[in-house]
């Protein structure tokens, strides 16, 4: 994935996924929706100044009550370190917030008609933290 430093986040990029029966889209900062053949699984609404539909994970620090999204949705904040790289098959999403770096990735099953998200924590901190998703 490149570096945040090397690119920016461009707001108008979508991601498409899908297996021909189920399908995802995604935007730049996280927004979307999913669809099973003609049926929504999840609603979104095209709304170009807050683009606030979606399914999000939320993290929250347990000991200062701090929360915060893996993308720049829902809250609708941008980190300098954001990043975000749309492939064939899949959409990762790279933030850091304080010392907690996350990067979620999502795809869609080739066999099976399931969304796949998988989030992978990094504390570059000095002291360990408990959180909530």
């Amino acid at each position: 994935m490149p570096s945040p430093s090397s690119r920016t986040i461009n707001p108008r990029q979508h991601g498409l996924l899908s297996n021909g029966h189920y399908s995802v889209m995604l935007s730049s900062s996280g927004s979307g929706y999913s669809q099973w053949h003609d049926l929504a699984v999840t609603r979104w609404r095209e709304d170009p100044t807050r683009d606030p539909w979606g399914s999000y994970l939320l993290l929250r620090d347990e000991d200062s009550g701090a929360a915060w999204s893996t993308s720049q949705q829902p809250y609708g904040l941008r980190m300098p370190d954001d990043a975000v790289a749309f492939s064939a098959g899949r959409a990762t999403f790279s933030r850091r917030h304080h010392s907690l770096h996350s990067v979620l990735d999502v795809a869609v099953a080739c066999d099976a008609d399931i969304e796949l998200r998988r989030l992978t924590l990094s504390n570059h901190g000095d002291r360990t933290r408990t959180f909530s998703i």
